[in-house]
């Protein structure tokens, strides 16, 4: 079986002490690993890229409804909540700490309803530990436009340990459902940047239509667009628009390195390139000899 960057989830954690250096590894207790342990087999579900050998029909119907919380991007910490995220809103998955035995889906007070969210969120600048996180989620309109809503996370005050409470701190309009894989936070600015890619959702239909077809062509790419820059304040109490829009030339990107104030300004730093288009190559954006070759990576 071959699909990138869809491996079930597997947490590992290293913990350094003058005694030596110590490894834990155990498998995300998601829907999708029990499912497929119940069934004794891997339980179809839909990835990045194309599985070989293809999926059949009904195992494409089947990996549709089925599970959606493989969680496999990013760790997360909150207060004394640890979670695991991906690139879906479906739901997150809480662990132990210490142990790393599952503890189930996040429970989140005023969710929200977003379809689409990025996997990285942002710990609170200068809360190592303890304090809160920042995300994004994104509901589209009936006009198929995206309403993009970023919120802070904190622990439920004498709650459970994997229990948030979310405040919506900013909300803004975007043309198109867009790709935000992450964003930049500083001491006071959250930084989320969109380059002209576009997510069209109702392509998902040619999903089971098609064995070939993964979410990847859904991603379309405007070569005569812009990068739109939207800057919230991070300290807002409730929902507010951001205080600046910005545009600048195309460029897509997947990961902000960092985000800081500094002599009066708000720096931002991406990793970025020229444009999507390698994101349609089916050996994948991951594949190294993609990432190797100017021309393919664009």
């Amino acid at each position: 079986v071959h699909h990138d960057f869809d491996g079930l989830g597997c947490i590992t954690k290293w913990r350094f002490a003058k005694s030596g250096v110590t490894l834990q590894r155990r498998m995300v207790g998601s829907e999708l690993l029990n499912a497929s342990r119940a069934a004794g087999r891997l339980v179809p579900h839909v990835t990045m890229l194309p599985m070989t050998p293809a999926l059949s029909l009904l195992e494409r119907v089947e990996a549709v409804a089925g599970p959606m919380d493989n969680t496999n991007i990013a760790v997360v910490r909150t207060g004394p909540h640890v979670y695991l995220t991906n690139d879906n809103g479906v739901a997150t998955n809480s662990i132990d700490a210490a142990t790393l035995a599952p503890l189930g889906h996040t429970a989140v007070e005023n969710a929200g309803a977003g379809t689409f969210t990025g996997a990285h969120k942002q710990a609170e600048v200068g809360s190592r530990f303890g304090g809160a996180s920042y995300g994004w989620y994104g509901e589209m309109t009936l006009t198929m436009r995206m309403k993009i809503s970023v919120y802070r996370d904190a622990p439920v005050a004498g709650g459970s340990v994997h229990a948030l409470a979310r405040t919506v701190i900013g909300t803004a309009e975007v043309a198109k459902p867009t790709l935000i894989h992450s964003f930049g936070l500083s001491e006071r600015w959250l930084v989320v940047v969109m380059g002209p890619v576009s997510i069209a959702p109702l392509k998902m239909a040619e999903y089971i239509a098609d064995p070939n077809f993964t979410p990847l062509d859904m991603i379309e790419w405007d070569t005569g667009g812009d990068t739109q820059i939207l800057i919230f304040d991070a300290r807002a109490t409730a929902a507010a628009p951001p205080v600046a829009e910005l545009r600048s030339s195309a460029v897509f990107f997947n990961h902000h390195v960092n985000a800081f104030e500094a002599g009066g300004l708000l720096h931002a730093d991406l990793i970025v390139y020229k444009d999507a288009a390698f994101l349609k190559d089916h050996r994948g954006f991951g594949n190294l000899d993609v990432m190797k070759n100017a021309t393919a990576r664009a």
